[in-house]
C-alpha cells in the first residue's frame, strides 16, 4: 500500500513538473495578426536563365489554425526574348477579349481550420469570377496566386507535421496533377521551427519520391486516371523537390515572424549521372512590410465581395471517380459540405458515372467483339482464298505435267 501511494505521489509530481508546464507552452495563444507584404516570383530555364519574374502585393491575417490571405497583380516583366516576342504580340492582338484590366487581378483564399476555399476575380469582369473548396487545411499550390509560400511564412504553424520527417500534402504546383492531391499522396517533409511558440518554419524541406506522374482524362466521363513509372537514375529513390528559408525575422508581441523569407521548387537536373542532382525551377522572395494586429475574425472564408462566381466544390472529390460539384453562389456565401442538396448533387454524380463507366464498358466490349468477329472472318475468307488458289495452281500443274508426259 506504501509503495502505491509512493507511485502515485511520484506521478502528481512528474505531471506539474513536467506535463502541466509544457502544454500551457504549447496551447499559448498567440495575437491574431495581419501581414501584408510583397512577393515576387522568378522562372528560369535550365536553373540559371531567368525567363520571367512576377510580383504581387498580399495581405494575410491569422488566428490560430485559421486565416484569410488575397494576393493582387502588381507587374510582370519577361526576360526571355522568344517569350518577350509571343506577350507583345499576345498584347498587340488583344488575347484578352473580355478586357479587363490585368493589374486588377485579384486571388483570395482562407482556411475555417477544416477546409480551404480560393476565389480568383479577374478584374472588373467579375462574371469570369472562379472559386474553389478543397479539404484540409493546406493550401493547394495554383502556380499564380503565390499563397502557399505566404501561407508557410506566417500561418502554418498549426498544419506542420508534429514531427520534421513526417509526411505532408505537396506544397509545390501540381499543376494537371491535381488530383493527387485528395489521394494519399503525402510526401516526406523535415523542417525545423522558428520558435517555440508560434512553431513557423525557420527551413523546411520536402522530397519528391521519384516517380513520374502522368494524368490522362476520360472524356466520356470527365474522370481522371494518374499513372506512375519509376524515374530515371539517379532519382529513382527520390529528389529535393521544395525548400523554404527565413532569411531574417522580427520580434512582435513576443513572437518572430518572417520579416523576408525564400522558396524554391525544383526539377531534375537529366544531365545529371551519379548523384540527384537538381535545378531551380521557381524561386519565390517574400517581404513584410507591415504586421498590426487584429480582431480575430468571425469567418475566414473570403469575401466574395459581390461576386457570383461558379464554385467548384472538391471536398467530396475522390481519385478513382474524380466527382467534382460546381454550383453559382447567389448570395454570396460559399457552400456547407453537410447542405443536403450539395450531397444530393455529389451522389447523383458519383451515380451518373458509374452509369456512364458501365455504358462504356459495354461499348467496349461490342466493338471488341465485332473487331474480332471481322478479324475471324478475314482469316477464314483469306484461308478460303488460299485454298482454292492453291488448289487451282495444283491442278494447273498436273495438267501441265500431264501434257509434258504425253508429248
Amino acid at each position: 500500500m506504501f509503495k502505491s501511494i509512493w507511485m502515485r505521489f511520484l506521478l502528481l509530481v512528474y505531471y506539474f513538473a513536467v506535463l502541466l508546464p509544457s502544454n500551457i507552452i504549447a496551447s499559448k495563444v498567440i495575437s491574431p495578426y495581419e501581414i501584408e507584404g510583397v512577393i515576387i516570383a522568378r522562372s528560369f530555364r535550365n536553373g540559371t536563365n531567368l525567363l520571367h519574374e512576377q510580383a504581387r502585393s498580399f495581405t494575410i491575417s491569422v488566428s490560430n489554425e485559421c486565416w484569410v490571405a488575397s494576393s493582387r497583380y502588381s507587374y510582370h516583366k519577361v526576360h526571355d526574348p522568344k517569350l518577350a516576342k509571343v506577350a507583345i504580340a499576345s498584347e498587340i492582338n488583344g488575347v484578352n477579349p473580355m478586357q479587363f484590366s490585368i493589374s486588377n487581378i485579384w486571388y483570395r483564399s482562407g482556411c475555417d481550420g477544416k477546409d480551404t476555399y480560393t476565389l480568383t476575380i479577374l478584374g472588373d469582369y467579375k462574371a469570369a469570377a472562379e472559386a474553389w473548396v478543397r479539404p484540409g487545411v493546406v493550401p493547394f499550390n495554383d502556380d499564380v496566386s503565390f499563397i502557399t509560400p505566404i501561407w508557410i511564412a506566417y500561418a502554418s504553424s498549426h498544419a506542420l507535421p508534429i514531427k520534421a520527417g513526417s509526411r505532408l500534402k505537396p506544397l509545390w504546383p501540381l499543376l494537371q496533377l491535381e488530383d493527387l492531391w485528395y489521394s494519399d499522396f503525402d510526401v516526406k517533409t523535415t523542417w525545423t521551427s522558428l520558435s517555440k511558440d508560434s512553431h513557423l518554419p525557420k527551413q523546411l524541406i520536402q522530397y519528391h519520391p521519384g516517380i513520374r506522374y502522368a494524368a490522362s482524362r476520360d472524356p466520356h466521363v470527365r474522370t481522371t486516371t494518374i499513372s506512375k513509372v519509376e524515374h530515371s537514375k539517379p532519382f529513382t529513390h527520390g529528389y529535393k523537390k521544395f525548400e523554404y528559408n527565413l532569411i531574417e525575422a522580427t520580434n512582435y508581441n513576443g513572437i518572430l515572424l518572417p520579416l523576408r523569407f525564400e522558396a524554391s521548387v525544383y526539377i531534375p537536373n537529366l544531365k545529371a549521372a551519379d548523384e540527384p542532382e537538381v535545378i531551380q525551377r521557381t524561386v519565390y522572395t517574400g517581404e513584410m512590410v507591415l504586421v498590426r494586429g487584429v480582431m480575430s475574425a468571425s469567418d475566414f472564408k473570403p469575401n466574395m465581395h459581390g461576386t457570383r462566381p461558379t464554385i467548384y466544390d472538391k471536398r467530396f472529390k475522390l481519385l478513382d471517380t474524380a466527382p467534382v460539384v460546381e454550383s453559382r453562389s447567389a448570395n454570396g456565401m460559399w457552400p456547407n459540405s453537410h447542405d443536403p442538396n450539395l450531397r444530393a448533387q455529389f451522389e447523383t454524380k458519383l451515380a451518373w458515372i458509374e452509369q456512364e463507366r458501365q455504358s462504356n464498358a459495354r461499348h467496349k466490349v461490342s466493338v471488341r467483339t465485332i473487331v474480332y468477329f471481322l478479324l475471324l472472318a478475314t482469316t477464314i475468307g483469306f484461308g478460303f482464298f488460299a485454298f482454292r488458289f492453291s488448289k487451282q495452281h495444283n491442278q494447273a500443274r498436273n495438267i501441265n505435267e500431264n501434257i509434258k508426259i504425253q508429248s
